[in-house]
Parts: structure tokens; C-alpha cells; sequence
């Protein structure tokens, strides 16, 4: 039982590890597209929840600045209370957009060598069977870009 945990653990730091994820076979990409549309949402709902955290510390931190960055830089130039407050405020702030920042570079490395391959293989066919296989990528690349486009606009709502 010992030497099975062992291989288990043992496996799973190995899969964990991965690669980069490039192939050169079609039905893996195309499989890889599947599996990166179903991430989306998840993903994107992740990042939602760092963008929703951020403007309600945002909101609470300039409430006695009417809300305004400006307005706190300016009474910071008059006030050492506002100076702190500044402080706290941008140190939140680099939180945020580092936590989103990790958000991000953790999809794109996880899907880097998946878009690369659709870009090679698209590259090196040509006629029915580029059309076939850029079809066939198109139908989850679609469904990404429509969770992107929801998730901007809920984030473009979450500034007004």
C-alpha cells in the first residue's frame, strides 16, 4: 500500500509538472481546445472575483475622498493620516493588480503550447483539411472570446 501512495504522489508531481503542451497532432489540439473552452469560465470567473474584491476595497478606502484617487493624493499633500491612507490604498492596489497578474500569466502558460500548435498545424495544412481543422478550433475559440467579452463588460460595469 506504501509503494502504491508512493508511485501515486510520485505520478501526480510528475503530471503536475507537464510540459509545455505543444504537439503536433491534430486531434490533440483540437482536444485541447475543448478542454481550454470548458477552463474558461472558471478562469474567468476567478479573475471576476479578484476585479469584484478590488472595487469594493477601492470603494471603502476612498469614501472619505468622495471616491477619488485624486482627491486623496491631494489631501495626502496636506495630511499625514491621508499620506498613510495613500500608502494603505496603493499598497491594495499592488495586491490587485499582482493577483490579477498571476491570474492571467497562469491561463496563458497553461494554454501557451496548445495556441502555438493551432497556429503551427494551421500553418502547414492547406485547402479542406485547413478548413476542417481551423473550423473545428474556431467552435471553441468562439465560445473563449464570448466568456471574455461577459466578463469585460461585468468588469466595465463593476468602474461605473
Amino acid at each position: 500500500m506504501k509503494k502504491l501512495f508512493v508511485l501515486l504522489f510520485a505520478g501526480s508531481i510528475l503530471a503536475s509538472c507537464g510540459g509545455s503542451g505543444y504537439t503536433t497532432d491534430q486531434e490533440d489540439v483540437i482536444s485541447g481546445y475543448d478542454d481550454m473552452k470548458e477552463d474558461a469560465q472558471g478562469h474567468y470567473d476567478a479573475l471576476l472575483e479578484i476585479e469584484k474584491s478590488w472595487a469594493e476595497d477601492k470603494k471603502e478606502m476612498l469614501k472619505d475622498y468622495e471616491g477619488s484617487e485624486d482627491k486623496l493624493i491631494e489631501k495626502a499633500a496636506k495630511d499625514d493620516d491621508a499620506k498613510g491612507a495613500l500608502e494603505d490604498y496603493r499598497n491594495a492596489e499592488y495586491d490587485y493588480e499582482r493577483e490579477k497578474s498571476e491570474k492571467s500569466d497562469d491561463w496563458y502558460w497553461k494554454n501557451w503550447g496548445i495556441t502555438k500548435a493551432n497556429s503551427d498545424i494551421s500553418d502547414m495544412l492547406e485547402g479542406d483539411a485547413k478548413t476542417k481543422f481551423d473550423d473545428a478550433i474556431k467552435k471553441s475559440q468562439e465560445a473563449i472570446d464570448d466568456i471574455t467579452k461577459k466578463h469585460n463588460e461585468a468588469v466595465e460595469k463593476l468602474a461605473e
